[in-house]
């Protein structure tokens, strides 16, 4: 298993970590950020749900896996 730690607020801005995250076929995210309320929490994991969905529509399409980084309104 592979880890990667993406510094978000500091280097990487959300259009770059959305291209990252739907570009691997990631079977868990651990944030570190925005975990302090259940509602923060549950946030965060509908943008997991949206990347997941966004993978599957690539892959079913046949698009690259890779997804290259749009605007910050593109997601």
């Amino acid at each position: 298993m592979l880890s990667f730690g993406v510094p978000y607020s500091e280097h990487s801005s959300f259009g770059e970590l959305t291209a990252f995250c739907v570009s691997l076929d990631c079977a868990r995210f651990i944030p570190t950020v925005n975990v302090g309320s259940q509602e923060s929490r549950d946030m965060m994991q509908g943008w997991f749900d949206k990347w997941d969905r966004e993978r599957e529509r690539r892959r079913r399409a046949g698009l690259p896996r890779v997804v290259e980084a749009r605007g910050d309104t593109y997601w």
